[in-house]
């Protein structure tokens, strides 16, 4: 954690938007895992908010990511609307690593609604080499 907050001190001086974003969502998530919701959310929607305004083709990492935090709490409605903001984004990101966690999200979701096909369908996904 400290690390990634010098990180994030050392961007933020140097204005540099990707550590601002990733390593911020990262962090939030790592809080989160740890038990710390509010520094995680927190965390997690400042990042959220610098790559809609800032640097979009970083949301659907970021969204991802934050819908798999929803789902460790069983906030499904909330993870479920976050992948299909992600998904309905029209962007060549989707087989790239920066919508990874949205793949994964979309199977931890289904997976916990019972829906054995979509988890695999969202995994076959995962799995596709980044297009050009």
């Amino acid at each position: 954690i400290a690390v990634m907050e010098e990180c994030l001190r050392l961007a933020e001086q140097a204005n540099y938007l990707v550590p601002q974003i990733l390593t911020r969502a990262d962090l939030g998530a790592t809080y989160i895992s740890l038990g710390d919701r509010q520094q995680g959310f927190e965390q997690m929607h400042l990042a959220l908010k610098l790559a809609e305004t800032r640097l979009p083709v970083f949301r659907p990492y970021v969204i991802g990511l934050l819908a798999r935090q929803h789902l460790l709490y069983d906030q499904l409605g909330e993870a479920e609307a976050l992948i299909e903001q992600a998904k309905t984004d029209a962007s060549p990101q989707h087989s790239s690593f920066l919508f990874q966690w949205v793949h994964f999200a979309e199977a931890e979701l289904a997976l916990q609604q019972g829906n054995l096909e979509r988890v695999l369908a969202a995994v076959e996904r995962a799995k596709e080499p980044p297009g050009p």
